[in-house]
């Protein structure tokens, strides 16, 4: 019954997740009725649990902790959204720790990692991307630290694919068609007078924070 109830409660969470990264995706916003559905859903199951004493609630409060703490700094140092701080403190309250093991031990932590992970082959897709299109062409004459950069972190588009991504891209080209380079970028006014242009790439990491729990729960399972 215990069992049952643990695995109810994670898929809840799971779900809840998932739904709030495809909402981020498409639109880079998450509508608190997500949040509010999941957390009534999650709720019930979490707190029996442990009444019945199934999860460590020492452990459990550490974890949660340490999740408030990077949400409420990551919101502080304007690193990521409000949606972002949200859904790292709903893995905190609702995902408890369910195994002694290291992958399992800080639920949070191991959600952020392989979030890590996936955003780092990301940005390896993204590069072989900026490459097949041509972009080492357009970067001619840039430092190679520049060039890495630009590669990596920036995608170099059409005006039509901007105009049909809004959401995913911040126009960052200077006035002879160089990649700018900037932690905090703003969105453009108008778009650049070229066929293709360098712009930021938004990561929606609503979605990479779902996939990261993804893979948190496959390992735990995989270990208990």
């Amino acid at each position: 019954m215990e069992q049952l109830l643990d695995l109810a409660r994670r898929a809840i969470v799971l779900a809840t997740l998932l739904a709030a990264g495809v909402s981020d995706y498409k639109t880079r916003e998450v509508d608190d009725k997500i949040w509010l559905a999941g957390s009534l859903a999650a709720a019930p199951p979490l707190l029996y649990l442990h009444i019945r004493g199934f999860y460590a609630l020492e452990l459990h409060l550490l974890s949660l902790l340490l999740a408030l703490l990077v949400a409420l700094l990551t919101q502080l140092a304007r690193l990521a959204g409000e949606a972002d701080a949200i859904a790292l403190a709903f893995i905190g309250l609702f995902e408890p720790p369910t195994r002694m093991t290291l992958p399992c031990l800080i639920p949070p932590a191991s959600a952020v990692i392989a979030a890590g992970v996936l955003a780092l082959l990301y940005t390896l897709w993204n590069a072989a991307e900026n490459i097949r299109r041509g972009a080492l062409e357009a970067l001619r004459g840039q430092s190679l630290p520049t060039k890495v950069a630009a590669l990596l972190t920036m995608r170099y588009v059409t005006a039509e694919e901007y105009v049909a991504k809004q959401h995913m891209y911040i126009p960052s080209s200077g006035a002879r068609g160089e990649p700018l380079l900037r932690v905090a970028v703003k969105p453009a006014e108008n778009i650049p007078p070229a066929e293709r242009f360098w712009a930021s790439v938004l990561l929606p990491y609503v979605s990479l924070l779902a996939a990261g729990l993804l893979v948190y729960d496959l390992l735990c399972l995989l270990a208990g």
